[in-house]
């Protein structure tokens, strides 16, 4: 699943595996610079539904 951010089409989120470590962590390849990092659950939680009290920034395509 790839996802950019709404208003920069360069920052994208490209996810590779959900729940990895049982936590409800992610692993993703951010901006398509081909490095892994990890993203916790309440990080998801910002990207997916947006932070508290704020609109998503991030759409799917």
């Amino acid at each position: 699943m790839k996802l950019r951010k709404i208003d920069s089409h360069e920052e994208t989120i490209e996810f590779l595996v959900f729940n990895y470590d049982g936590q409800g962590s992610a692993l993703v390849i951010e901006n398509n610079d081909g490095i892994v990092v990890s993203k916790s659950v309440n990080e998801l939680k910002d990207i997916f539904l947006g932070e508290f009290g704020k609109e998503k920034e991030y759409e799917l395509i």
